[in-house]
């Protein structure tokens, strides 16, 4: 049975990870499959920004799979809801042109200059700035795309994608560990809400742990539910709140939605994630 709200949920923390650019062919084939069948059920529930959002993971895995007459058709419809203006269609107007083998280098360089220079959307700027990098296909670890990362990073010193990156490509250079963990350090600073859901997470298994009394469940429930509220996808939280409930008297409920939850992570593309949901709720 193909159940619209959890293939909703599904599609949407794949498109938000933008984790599809790292499948494999297979594996893509068959998610614009599943992207595919959704949004021809006409899904009343989704927004029209949820919308949006599954259509430009529509679009790039339309590319990454040569279906090149759909990819336009979703383009189409991206820049009719978005229009010509929109950075998002811009940068799938400029996966276009690479895909029929023409100069994107030269229309991001052109559209940065004239549009963004001195525009008051620095998102927008180090948006396509990000795309432009790609488009020009420098060697990893290069001293030349070192470089030109850290000319956006000293304009855009807090985005923490751009400091991830950096830190990948002093991995990829020899001899530079130590300003690889640096940028990696940027990264935790600027992520202190996934920190705290961890930390969350965490604080409510050492509390299940320590002691079985009805008291200290429900102070685990607590820490548990609060890390996935933090984050609706986080597979320890999740766990957590499913294994403590079945534990607890009129939980029936929270039980249910922490197994919905768990099968939506099943079904998911990380491997590691889907292995770790499925083993808990064999285990029940």
């Amino acid at each position: 049975m193909f159940d619209l709200g959890l293939m909703r949920e599904r599609l949407l923390t794949v498109a938000a990870g933008r984790v599809y650019f790292r499948l494999s062919a297979g594996e893509i084939v068959r998610l614009q499959g599943d992207v595919k069948a959704y949004l021809s059920r006409g899904d009343r529930a989704l927004s029209k920004v949820q919308l949006l959002a599954l259509l430009e993971m529509h679009f790039y895995l339309c590319v990454l799979s040569g279906a090149d007459k759909e990819a336009l058709s979703v383009f189409h419809r991206c820049r009719d809801n978005l229009g010509v203006n929109s950075p998002k269609v811009q940068a799938m107007y400029a996966t276009l042109l690479q895909s029929d083998g023409e100069d994107a280098v030269g229309y991001y360089t052109k559209l940065l200059q004239d549009e963004y220079e001195y525009s008051t959307d620095p998102a927008s700027y180090v948006f396509l700035s990000k795309r432009l990098l790609a488009a020009r296909g420098l060697e990893e670890g290069s001293p030349q795309m070192i470089e030109q990362v850290g000319a956006l990073l000293e304009r855009f010193p807090l985005d923490a994608e751009l400091w991830w990156f950096m830190g990948d490509q002093y991995l990829c250079a020899q001899g530079q560990l130590s300003k690889a963990a640096y940028c990696f350090e940027q990264v935790l600073l600027s992520h202190a809400l996934q920190l705290l859901r961890f930390c969350t997470a965490r604080r409510g298994a050492v509390v299940h742990e320590q002691s079985g009394a009805p008291g200290e469940l429900s102070r685990a429930l607590e820490y548990a539910l609060r890390s996935v509220e933090l984050s609706e996808t986080f597979l320890r939280g999740w766990s957590l709140v499913y294994t403590i409930s079945k534990q607890m008297k009129g939980k029936d409920e929270l039980v249910q939605l922490a197994r919905s939850r768990l099968q939506s992570i099943e079904e998911s593309f990380n491997e590691r994630d889907s292995a770790t949901a499925r083993y808990i709720l064999k285990a029940e």
